[in-house]
C-alpha cells in the first residue's frame, strides 16, 4: 500500500514489487473498503486446517528455544 500511495498504476506497482497486477488491484480494493483490516488474510478455499494456531506456535517455540541432544536443528 505504501508503494501504491507513491502514485502509479497497478501494473507499475506490480512490476516494481514482482507481483501480478491483479494482486495489487485486489489489495487496493480491500484497503479502500476496509482500510488496514482489509489487508489481513481472508479464509481460503479448500479443506480447513487440521492444526490450530496454538500447536503451530508451540512447535515454532520448541524449535527456536531448544536443541536436540547430539543433533542440530
Amino acid at each position: 500500500m505504501l508503494t501504491c500511495a507513491e502514485g502509479g498504476q497497478n501494473k507499475e506497482v506490480a512490476a516494481k514489487l514482482g507481483l501480478e497486477r491483479g494482486t495489487v488491484g485486489k489489495w487496493r480494493r480491500r484497503f479502500v473498503k476496509q482500510r488496514v483490516a482489509g489487508l489481513h488474510d481472508e479464509p481460503r478455499s479448500g479443506a480447513p486446517r487440521s492444526i490450530d494456531d496454538g500447536r503451530i506456535e508451540a512447535v515454532i517455540v520448541r524449535t527456536l528455544e531448544s536443541c536436540p541432544e547430539n543433533a542440530t536443528h
